[in-house]
């Protein structure tokens, strides 16, 4: 029979926060807190609306294929990675942009045909990820 562990809350021995989880394979670990996701949202640019989200405060509709993820609780520095994804559109954020620990900005474009040609676009269904340190 299956065992069922139910709690309330994790909390490391040497540090509240600090958890090790060893992995299928037994041979690597990981920090618990490390592996999750810090930040998502599920945001339909053309109408400006947020379907659902976590530490997402709100989205800015900056521009036509531009918006900004604004975060409840900052990140703790400037390397976080961020993930976009929307079908038939290209995404991404551009090395000319200042990373902000505040809020994440990112491009939608779409990407027509062979010709492989991109022009900016709002994107009805934009899913982004973030991973990182939250300050």
């Amino acid at each position: 029979m299956a065992s069922i562990l139910k709690v309330d809350e994790l909390r490391g021995i040497v540090s509240a926060g600090d958890i090790t989880v060893t992995s299928e394979g037994g041979s690597a670990t990981m920090q618990l807190q490390q592996g999750m996701a810090k930040a998502w949202v599920q945001y339909n640019h053309s109408s400006n609306v947020v379907n659902g989200s976590f530490n997402t405060t709100s989205m800015t509709d900056v521009s036509t294929g531009v918006m900004e993820q604004n975060f409840s609780s900052s990140m703790a520095d400037g390397d976080y990675a961020a993930v976009g994804i929307r079908r038939s559109y290209q995404f991404a954020q551009h090395n000319s942009d200042v990373v902000q620990t505040g809020k994440f900005k990112g491009y939608t474009y779409y990407v027509s045909g062979t010709s492989g040609q991109t022009t900016a676009q709002d994107s009805t269904y934009t899913h982004i990820l973030i991973h990182g340190d939250l300050a």
